[in-house]
């Protein structure tokens, strides 16, 4: 054998082995690759740490609320499920009131306030308790009064509350060891496993996966290869509220305001009937009613003979409580529920004895730590003009962001009517502008219609306007009836402008350093609100104040009627 030979085959000798190490690598590679390939195609069995998902210290339990879990926990005292005041106003049911002073709860029925002190127990428990500061409800003593269903489990401790009723999605799994996971993948942890047949509550709806919540209100994804039968139902709560009933109107309310300044106001009222005995009021609402303080005292013009007066010329009387005419802590005044019940007491003896067809409660600026009283109050003269046979009117100012505690929603189940201000838009101390311009009068309708059935509510509209005069020192404004506006524009020379984007007129001065404006309320403005109104079936109108209007409103506001 030659030497280059032998040479060649050592080299081969010595590679054999490396070749052999090389390729096990690749081996043991490949196949690493293809486990890991295997794996990555094979779903977890790690199952999720559901105390980390929903658990609660001792003496607590989680609450899942129409399938969001809260981050509120409730007390778990006796066997019993006790939630915030707050957790229950806000979630479960609005109506329950609080009073700090008497540290009483209360609970409005149509013709009853329940009321539970720190005494009262039910089903072995106590009505509330306040812990660490925090005031709490059984709940099974709110669910007499609430349509809502309420499930315990264990394993974490879990409140599974059900408050939302209508239409719900469900579906039923096909097989059994069906994996709920924590997210829509096959590598997230199993919340729980189901059986052939469990049904389940449909949440949402992917591509791939499906958000559900089980029966014992754990939530997760499930493949939707594993489900089937998904149908829509309607699912209706155990509990039917109540009939607030109440005493409405037949047919359209058509009311005028009678300021009256602590008098009874008989010969300025028998004056306008002798002066128009034509006009389309059909109820008048003089302000015979004042609160004086905050012990719930009122004072009272209220006048049998002016309520004779009015029903011979076909008109109801609705007698109007204000609170402008005094200063009146008006927190004070209504928290405390015997502050209330004085006041409630005192009107409902004006108006039986004047012989008054209603009230209408016109309470202004309420503050928001008042808020809740307020509505209760509302609630509270509810009852007692139910109990009484008289209609019962509220009047506000057009729902906003920021006087959303009064609560209008509310207001419009306990009262026969609530009486929309739509005026004041612009107002000593703001800038510039109309009273009630026909955009503004619009969309206090359309946000007060998603909140009170429209045959409940009373568009309030102004026979007045604003002189606004920009002078080297400020700017000024006045209050002016309409006859009062349409001299000054013609005394002084103003040219008068038809502004259709607000659908009204409009007139500028300028005298020396002074400019004036007045956003006219006239015929043709009262007439394009009235035409607007028409498409929104509403239960009538109201106007403030008597004696400020022309006799040009007499036949737009019949035709609005007719």
């Amino acid at each position: 054998m030659s030497r280059s030979r032998r040479r060649r085959r050592r080299s081969a000798n010595r590679r054999s082995p490396v070749l052999i190490i090389v390729t096990l690598i690749v081996i043991f590679a490949l196949a690493a690759l293809a486990g890991e390939l295997i794996s990555m195609r094979l779903p977890t069995k790690e199952l999720a740490n559901l105390q980390e998902l929903y658990g609660s210290e001792d003496g607590y339990a989680t609450v899942i609320t129409d399938h969001e879990v809260q981050e509120e926990k409730a007390l778990w005292l006796l066997d019993h499920a006790f939630l915030s005041y707050d957790m229950i106003r806000s979630e479960v049911n609005g109506r329950f009131y609080w009073d700090p002073v008497e540290e009483r709860l209360l609970y409005t029925l149509p013709e009853e306030v329940v009321s539970a002190d720190s005494e009262s127990a039910f089903d072995g428990a106590p009505v509330f308790l306040q812990q660490d500061g925090t005031l709490y409800l059984s709940l099974a003593y709110v669910q007499q009064y609430s349509n809502i269903q309420a499930d315990h489990f264990t394993d974490p401790n879990r409140l599974v509350l059900k408050t939302e009723w209508g239409t719900e999605t469900t579906a039923s799994v096909k097989s059994d060891e069906t994996a709920v996971r924590v997210k829509g993948g096959i590598k997230s942890p199993i919340v729980v496993m189901l059986s052939a047949g469990d049904t389940v509550t449909v949440l949402e709806q992917m591509d791939h996966w499906t958000g559900v919540q089980t029966s014992n209100g754990l939530q997760g994804y499930v493949q939707n290869e594993d489900l089937t039968d998904i149908q829509e139902n309607e699912v209706s709560g155990p509990y039917t509220e109540p009939d607030y009933y109440g005493h409405p109107a037949e047919g359209k309310v058509c009311m005028a305001w009678h300021q009256l300044f602590g008098k009874s106001g008989l010969d300025s009222f028998r004056e306008f009937l002798t002066n128009t005995p034509d006009s389309p009021f059909n109820v008048i609402a003089p302000t015979w009613l004042s609160l004086t303080d905050e012990e719930g005292t009122i004072e009272s013009a209220a006048s049998a003979d002016y309520v004779a007066a009015a029903h011979e010329a076909g008109m109801a009387v609705w007698a109007t409580l204000e609170n402008v005419n005094h200063e009146v802590d008006m927190t004070l005044a209504l928290q405390e529920t015997a502050r209330r019940t004085h006041l409630i007491e005192q009107t409902m003896e004006a108006v039986a004895a004047c012989g008054a067809d209603g009230l209408n409660l016109d309470f202004e600026r309420i503050p928001e730590s008042a808020g809740e009283a307020y509505v209760q109050l509302v609630r509270e003269f509810g009852i007692a003009c139910r109990l009484a046979g008289v209609t019962f009117s509220v009047d506000d100012m057009p729902p906003s962001g920021w006087a959303s505690y009064y609560n209008i929603r509310e207001q419009g189940k306990m009262a026969d009517y609530v009486v929309i201000m739509a005026y004041d838009e612009h107002y000593a101390g703001s800038d510039a502008g109309s009273t009630a311009s026909l955009p503004y009068v619009q969309q206090s309708m359309v946000d007060t219609l998603e909140r009170v059935k429209a045959e409940k509510v009373i568009c309030a509209l102004p026979f007045y306007t604003r002189l606004w005069k920009d002078t080297p020192e400020g700017l000024t404004s006045e209050a002016m009836s309409m006859g009062q506006a349409s001299a000054y524009v013609t005394e002084h020379g103003g040219e008068i402008t038809w502004l259709d984007d607000l659908g009204q007129n409009y007139a500028r001065m300028k005298e020396g350093d002074t400019v004036s404006q007045i956003w006219l309320e006239d015929a043709a403005s009262m007439q394009a609100k009235l035409q607007m109104l028409t498409a929104y079936d509403i239960g009538g109108v109201s106007f403030w104040k008597l004696g400020m209007q022309t006799e040009e409103m007499w036949p737009l506001i019949r035709e609005y009627l007719s």
